[in-house]
């Protein structure tokens, strides 16, 4: 009697293991990913090549090798490539390029796990079209280079999209979905709707430390970016292209100049013959968020020789359309002369400017009054007086 029982338990207790213990190490069945969130998408301007940054909540491991497939809008441009790998080795350059900018966590794909495979709704090359014709969609699909689990290291998996595999946003402004389906989960899944945009900067206004011709001055651009301008600290660019006649330093400090009350982190680019500044911005802006950059009178930047109205050109990483400022004045007035050097007993040059209450011709005398103690040479030669940039062709007096 006691064996039949002892018996029995043990049949219960093997029929208990068999029902439970699957559980613990089999996956829910799944034919989708939970969700698709798109967190990060710059630039968001039409026909932009965006970086996109992007989590995926699966529910079934994907194995080394699996693949990973963003299916986007009709409206996207994608890169005009084989549809296949191996078609070439250019091509297969080109495909292994766009693979490497592609970013599971902060790992890049590489080649090692297979090219992706690209298809275009929008192919042009007229030899891939006839062997391949028109895709009906816009898509990337590779393989992921490691093991993807749910509940593991990655979990959402974070995935980059650089802009650097050249896919392109709709060329009309609006709201959009990205899909997303893995080789496990293969039933596609919608991710957040992201916005298209067509914007730029306002009009920067401009404000001078010294307005007067030929001077050393500080500046101050101000200007709101716009719907799709929000700058990433540390990352993003704001570029100034100055007007013709102003001098731009060969370098710049990062010291001497602002942006939102912060130093830049790294010194700024400057481009003496096409007077360009491009700055790093050490500060994070949102959408339409006013952006205030501050050069010093230390910075090198100095004032065109002739006096007039000017406007000088501004545009950003994700605002790349270059605005021109609203109009500020050079003016001849208010220049206090600068000697160089500034030593005592030593031979110097003088330059100022002065602003005549009449018109002034050639013949017309002009008296300098110097400060006293000046000493002067027994002659000067009229090439050593510049007017206006001009020599002066009469002769030098002095009393």
């Amino acid at each position: 009697m006691k064996l039949r029982q002892f018996k029995a338990w043990v049949i219960i207790l093997a029929l208990f293991f068999t029902i439970i213990a699957p559980g613990f190490d089999v996956q829910a069945r799944s034919d989708r990913v939970s969700k698709f969130e798109i967190w990060y998408f710059k630039p968001s301007q039409v026909n932009a090549a965006a970086n996109y940054r992007v989590l995926i909540d699966i529910n079934v491991t994907v194995e080394i090798h699996g693949y990973i497939k963003l299916i986007f809008p009709p409206e996207w441009t994608m890169p005009d490539v084989p549809p296949i790998p191996k078609y070439s080795e250019y091509w297969d350059n080109v495909l292994e390029r766009i693979l490497t900018s592609i970013y599971i966590g902060t790992s890049p794909c590489t080649a090692c796990q297979g090219l992706p495979i690209i298809r275009t709704n929008k192919r042009k090359n007229e030899e891939f079209i006839k062997k391949f014709g028109i895709d009906n969609e816009n898509s990337i699909q590779f393989n992921t280079h490691m093991q993807l689990t749910p509940n593991g290291p990655y979990d959402p998996i974070p995935i980059t999209v650089a802009d650097r595999t050249g896919i392109r946003n709709a060329p009309d402004p609006g709201y959009y979905k990205v899909q997303v389906l893995t080789e496990s989960e293969p039933d596609a899944v919608y991710s957040n709707e992201i916005k298209v945009v067509r914007s730029h900067i306002e009009a920067p206004k401009v404000e001078l430390t010294n307005n007067a011709i030929g001077e050393q001055t500080g500046m101050k651009i101000s200007f709101h970016v716009g719907e799709g301008g929000s700058l990433d600290a540390r990352e993003s660019r704001i570029t100034v292209i100055l007007p013709k006649g102003y001098t731009t330093p060969a370098t710049m400090s990062a010291n001497h100049v602002k942006i939102n009350g912060q130093p830049l982190p790294i010194d700024p680019q400057t481009f003496p013959f096409s007077n360009t500044i491009s700055m790093v911005t050490p500060v994070s802006t949102v959408n339409n968020q006013l952006v205030e950059i501050v050069f010093s009178d230390k910075a090198g930047i100095v004032n065109p020789l002739d006096k007039g109205e000017y406007t000088l050109l501004t545009y950003t990483s994700f605002e790349t359309e270059a605005i021109p400022s609203i109009p500020f004045i050079i003016v001849r007035a208010g220049q206090r002369p600068l000697v160089d050097p500034p030593y005592a007993s030593q031979p110097a040059s003088f330059k100022f400017s002065v602003e005549f209450p009449g018109k002034v011709v050639a013949g017309d005398l002009i008296e300098i009054m110097f400060p006293e103690g000046t000493e002067f040479p027994r002659s000067i030669a009229t090439s050593s007086v510049i007017i206006d940039g001009t020599p002066s062709i009469h002769k030098l007096g002095r009393r």
